[in-house]
């Protein structure tokens, strides 16, 4: 583990990513980013804050790492993938845990909070910590007739969960499809990029993947919102559509822990950093590409939504 006192490298690291400018998501994974003991739980004056665990739930392809960036800006927490295997993998050895859940005996469930247990001791930051999940990372850690609907139930159930989902399920299955296709999943590969990665684009065997990765994904987070139907879901779309005051007062809605005391400077500081993105050189031929195959998968009958996913974006 790199030491944090005599990395000279650590401070500016964090201040760049402070600062606004965007990072990949295996960039902030790195250990430089760990906080420890008051770093995480007290505020400037080492008064203990008040603690918050917040979970984004979301489907791949829906704006995550934007709203977890903004969120990571506004002193909410460190939100990232943690249960993904890769970033599990990359924190290894600073967690001491066996990357195995099947392997373990005791309740898979268990293991899994112990596991959040040690990452939050790590990314906790002005007293909140912050997890961006897609439901089918939950599979790994389910037995029996355990579903991933179920984790959520109960290893979740006293979180604070933020649904962010998108209304145009088309543009965001084509977006999959060359996600797919390309490797360019944001994890370090933002800049990576194939035309049609080689061959047709778009196969019945690319559709059919990327359909089946959406519904798995998608169908958790429907029936959690059936559950618990005061909660109300974040739309990719106005998350783009930027107002800072409208952010803001999202925010405050759907995070009741904010009106405790030791959170008024993060209530100020609300959406008040930009977002830096990077200049991706193929930003343009991206979105042209997502919009034709878009317009391809509308007339598809093998592309269109299951009912229940149609009924909840309508």
């Amino acid at each position: 583990m790199i030491s944090q006192a005599n990395n000279p490298w650590a401070e500016p690291f964090r201040a760049i990513a402070a600062s606004g400018v965007e990072l990949c998501e295996l960039e902030m994974i790195s250990p430089i980013f760990d906080l420890k003991g008051h770093q995480s739980n007290q505020d400037n004056n080492g008064s203990k804050l008040p603690p918050g665990r917040l979970l984004i739930l979301s489907p791949p392809r829906s704006g995550s790492y934007y709203l977890c960036r903004r969120l990571w800006l506004d002193g909410l927490g460190m939100p990232l993938e943690y249960l993904n295997s890769l970033h599990l993998k990359a924190m290894a050895k600073r967690l001491r845990l066996p990357l195995q859940p099947c392997r373990w005996r005791d309740r898979p469930s268990d293991r899994l909070e112990q596991t959040l247990s040690q990452i939050s001791s790590l990314r906790s930051c002005n007293g909140w910590f912050a997890l961006k999940l897609q439901p089918s990372q939950l599979q790994p850690w389910c037995r029996n007739k355990d579903t991933p609907i179920d984790l959520l139930g109960t290893v979740f159930a006293d979180w604070t969960v933020i649904p962010l989902l998108r209304r145009d399920w088309f543009r965001q299955l084509a977006s999959l499809i060359i996600s797919r296709a390309s490797g360019a999943y944001d994890l370090g590969l933002n800049f990576s990029w194939c035309d049609g990665a080689g061959g047709e684009l778009l196969t019945p065997r690319r559709l059919s993947q990327a359909r089946r990765q959406l519904e798995q994904d998608l169908k958790p987070i429907i029936t959690w919102l059936g559950k618990h139907p005061e909660c109300e879901p974040l739309w990719m779309e106005e998350l783009l559509a930027w107002d800072q005051g409208r952010y803001a007062d999202g925010m405050l809605r759907r995070l009741p822990d904010l009106d405790n005391d030791g959170h008024q400077q993060l209530r100020l500081k609300l959406g008040r950093i930009p977002l830096q993105r990077r200049e991706d050189p193929f930003a343009t031929a991206k979105s042209s590409l997502n919009k034709r195959l878009a317009k391809q998968l509308r007339q598809l009958e093998d592309a269109q939504p299951p009912e229940a996913i149609s009924a909840l974006l309508d």
